[in-house]
């Protein structure tokens, strides 16, 4: 008689994680506007009296939320 034969498993395959790149943030020009705009231009978007010599070195955005900015 003939011994039966060892059965062994099929290896368990995992495949490779998907990966995904991180999402552009969606910046809220609004938001941005009450930041880093409204203190001297207001919520109507005016601007102020203020000479200019007073604003070097306030605006510490991203090109990007300057864009957001802009785009209101």
């Amino acid at each position: 008689m003939t011994p039966d034969p060892i059965v062994t498993p099929d290896p368990i395959v995992t495949p490779d994680p998907i990966v995904t790149p991180d999402p552009t943030p969606v910046l809220d020009g609004a938001a941005l506007y009450n930041q880093y705009c409204s203190g001297c231009h207001g919520q109507a978007n005016y601007g102020a009296n203020v000479p200019s010599s007073h604003i070097g070195g306030r605006v510490n955005a991203t090109q990007a939320e300057i864009d957001a900015i802009n785009a209101l």
